[in-house]
């Protein structure tokens, strides 16, 4: 194969790659639609409730109902049925921790209505007899907090609304204990179990909810910590108590690991795995990257994940924006190296709001009450996502076919015309001869194009600590395959292939956020550090990042 015959090749594979990733751009993973079944409405309609499965029912508790008023009732489903039950008192965006003993304790929420204030109250619910009995007072009156229980039985809790915050101690009995300070105050955050005795504690959001990084960490045994990586991401999933539902560990084997949500200052949302008493923090790999889009809907996770561990999936819930008329969830196969991702989308549901999901046993997900606008009209309605049972038929994958057409027919006219361009030169010098094709060159091009596909679908350059080695990896081949690869089919070597991806990133940056440090600026974009990122944007633009910015304005 000579030089031209080979451009011509990578040309058609490079515009086919486009028109690919733009068709995926909408709907970057598999698309199916899940059945979804209306159960009873609730005695009362309800939000800032917590719902929980126990002794295999069902169940709600506290939350404020109609006139954004707390109510001091719960209720659980059995025989078809909502059985109404009074509590000992009202828990609205209270603690709820399911324990080991199938009790639950329940503790603070709002004082007064419209959301004001924090309470000390404190009760244990039992679900064989359905009674609720209170039992004693918090350290600090709390709302919005957060609690998980150790292997000793005892519960560590934080988190506060609009009040001071700190770690305290449930000894399992009736007396809660204050052990240490915090960092910085968080609203519901979450506290992830590093071993049977140990937890951590981090979240995005402050007390007053307002933005605080999700790079500075808690330690119930030990002292406070930074994760450098955490300083370009926040957590999604709002003011959500995750009551462990986000466990992907393993017990038995001392395996503590956990998913959470995150989003990077663009909007676009990850998958960040945190696992082990050292702390290790990293994204998950996934087959594509979590779709935002779905045809024309934008989409907004909302929801923690829930993993459903006995079929290694987990779940991540959002909507439809501007409004939720459809539910969308997010399923993750997280077993494998590199976790395979489907959009389920319902159809439309007529009264549904930000409603709290919960995994049920059978591996489906219940979505009960909420409000679809404001606190003071939450709904009654109730209803089953049937993840498991019902046939899935894909709607996702012709709704993209029309930029894929294009981008191959324009392959198809750039080809023709470099064909015709070569075939005369082929006549006007004869005693060239055509170099014969080989397997090799067919392995050559299918690599790229997969090298090519992983890097732009996973945005693998983001990752500041990317080597040759995880690409061979994530590929099944050889370090130097990759290597080779590259260097044949771009001329450079692997980091400065990257490198390019890294610096049309930080344009794209510069372009919609003119006010971005250069800091941030470097750190967003894959680099490790600020001289290295000046060097190589010059070397690749032949300006600093601030003079092609202001060039770039100036011409736009």
């Amino acid at each position: 194969m000579n030089q031209r015959t080979i451009f011509l090749l990578f040309l058609l594979i490079a515009m086919g790659t486009m028109a690919q990733a733009y068709s995926a751009s909408d709907v970057p993973c598999p698309v199916e639609r899940v059945e979804v079944v209306p159960l009873p409405d609730l005695s009362i309609p309800r939000m800032g409730h917590a719902v929980f499965v126990t002794n295999g029912e069902l169940t709600v508790v506290g939350g404020h109902t109609t006139g954004f008023v707390p109510t001091p009732t719960a209720e659980y489903y059995k025989d078809g049925k909502w059985h109404l039950m009074n509590m000992t008192y009202t828990h609205d965006d209270g603690l709820c921790v399911p324990l080991r003993s199938g009790k639950v304790l329940l503790a603070g929420g709002h004082s007064e209505p419209l959301g004001i204030g924090q309470t000390f109250s404190a009760e244990m619910y039992d679900p064989v007899r359905h009674t609720f009995q209170g039992f004693g007072c918090l350290s600090r009156k709390r709302a919005l907090t957060s609690g998980v229980e150790l292997d000793s039985g005892k519960v560590v809790i934080a988190g506060n609304w609009y009040h001071d915050d700190g770690v305290e101690i449930f000894d399992g009995r009736r007396n809660f204990t204050d052990v240490k300070e915090v960092t910085c105050g968080r609203v519901a955050p979450f506290i992830l179990r590093t071993s049977p005795c140990d937890a951590i504690i981090l979240g995005s959001k402050g007390s007053r909810y307002e933005d605080i990084p999700l790079s500075h960490v808690d330690r119930l045994r030990g002292e406070p910590f930074t994760v450098p990586m955490l300083e370009k991401w926040h957590c999604t999933s709002g003011m959500t108590n995750a009551k462990e539902e986000n466990f992907v560990g393993d017990e038995q084997k001392g395996l503590y690991a956990y998913l959470i949500p995150v989003a990077d200052s663009t909007g676009q949302v990850a998958i960040m795995k945190v696992e082990g008493e050292e702390f290790s923090f990293s994204l998950l790999p996934t087959t594509c990257p979590v779709p935002m889009m779905c045809g024309t809907d934008s989409i907004q996770w909302l929801s923690h994940i829930m993993a459903d561990r006995q079929r290694g999936r987990a779940y991540l819930c959002g909507t439809w924006v501007p409004a939720p008329h459809y539910m969308y969830v997010l399923a993750i196969d997280y077993r494998p190296d590199v976790a395979r991702l489907t959009l389920l989308r319902t159809d439309s549901i007529p009264d549904i709001g930000s409603m709290q999901p919960v995994l049920t046993p059978e591996g489906n997900i219940a979505l009960v009450g909420g409000c679809p606008s404001d606190n003071f009209n939450p709904l009654s309605s109730a209803y089953l996502l049937k993840l498991t049972e019902s046939k899935t038929i894909a709607i996702g994958r012709s709704w993209s076919l029309w930029p894929l057409f294009a981008g191959s027919l324009v392959a198809l006219l750039l080809g023709g015309i470099c064909w015709l361009v070569l075939r005369k030169r082929k006549s006007a010098r004869p005693d060239v001869e055509p170099i014969p094709e080989e397997d090799k060159d067919e392995k050559v091009s299918s690599l790229i194009y997969r090298i090519c596909q992983q890097m732009e679908q996973n945005r693998l350059y983001l990752n500041s600590e990317l080597k040759l080695a995880d690409m061979a990896t994530a590929l099944g081949v050889t370090p130097r395959a990759i290597s080779d690869c590259i260097n044949q089919c771009k001329g450079c070597s692997f980091p400065q292939w990257v490198n390019t991806y890294r610096v049309e990133h930080a344009k794209r940056l510069l372009s919609l956020q003119p006010d971005i440090k250069i800091v941030t600026l470097c750190m967003e974009s894959g680099f490790s550090n600020e001289a290295t990122f000046f060097r190589i944007f010059k070397s690749l633009t032949g300006m600093t990042p601030r003079e092609w910015q202001e060039e770039s304005t100036r011409k736009s």
